[in-house]
Formats: C-alpha cells, structure tokens, sequence
C-alpha cells in the first residue's frame, strides 16, 4: 500500500474543497496520506521536507500545474532521490495529466493513487539571474540531440538578455 504526502494548494482553483470532502474521497481508496493544506510555497516547503526527512517516497498535488510544478521545485531543492509524484485535478489547466490520458474528474483521477502504474518523466532546471527553477518536460527532449540547442535558443528568445542562457539537464531524477 502507497503511502502519500498530499498537498492540497488552497491558492489554486480547487480551493473550494474541503479538507473533510477531500478525506472522504481519499478514504474510499487503498492508500494511506497525510494531507496538507498550503497558502504558501514555505509551507509546501516545510512539508517537503518534513517528509523526505520521514523516507516519504510518493507525493500528490491537488491543484493544478502551478501547484504540481511547485512540489517538483521543493522536491529537487531538497534532492529527494526518486520520488513518486501525482497529481489530483482542480487547478484551471491541469495540462499534464492530461497528456497522460488521466481522468479530469478528481473523483476517476483518485483511484490512479492506488495503483502502480507510473510515468517517467524529466526534469529540466533552469539557472538565471541567480535564481534555479525546475519543470518537468513529459517529452522527453532531452533524449534528443537536439533538446537542449532548441530549447537554449527559444528561451533566449523570449528572455533576451535578462538570461544567462545555461540550461542544465538532469536526467538522475525520475
């Protein structure tokens, strides 16, 4: 049985669900969580921690790409070395899962938490003015020569110069 940390982004379009709603839906399925409603990314930040400190390997978003996509940033921060990561729908885009053919119903999407069934997924970082940010690239370009040299030269498109244009690949996680 999967054992989840769930973050529920209370900023995000689903923020409308109660936390009781929410034990309701995960209750009915074969898996055991400890849910979390954030406000904030330190929060997010926090609870990331606390769980990789506790061995905790799966961990869900409930919300949107936004949400997702700040979990992937707290788990690279921290270096978490092979995550599980899902996501539940209730944000306003919620664009991956549906490349995976994933239910957009949050109620269908939540019985895929029981199961064992995964994607492997890369992780791009981005390095600029000092700061590093991550996002998933569900494409896989990076296993294609050219990746990086088309990416490098789109983003340097439309940051001009505020970029340093270095863009790093890391193939370690996922």
């Amino acid at each position: 049985m999967n054992h989840y940390t769930i973050i529920h982004n209370k900023r995000a379009r689903g923020k409308s669900l109660s936390k009781k709603y929410l034990e309701d839906l995960l209750n009915g399925i074969d898996i055991t969580y400890e849910l979390y409603d954030v406000n904030t990314k330190e929060e997010s930040m926090q609870i990331i921690k606390n769980s990789i400190d506790n061995s905790v390997e799966h961990y869900c978003s409930i919300g949107g790409d936004g949400s997702l996509n700040n979990i992937v940033n707290c788990l690279r921060y921290y270096s978490h070395p092979d995550p599980v990561l899902a996501c539940l729908p209730a944000g306003s885009g919620s664009d991956l899962i549906k490349t995976f053919g994933l239910p957009q119903s949050i109620h269908k999407a939540a019985s895929h938490l029981s199961t064992d069934s995964t994607y492997k997924v890369d992780t791009g970082r981005i390095e600029y003015l000092g700061n590093t940010k991550y996002f998933l690239n569900n494409y896989k370009i990076s296993d294609f020569w050219w990746g990086k040299w088309i990416l490098k030269r789109l983003i340097s498109r439309v940051f001009k110069r505020r970029i340093n244009q270095k863009m790093i690949w890391d193939p370690k996680f996922w």
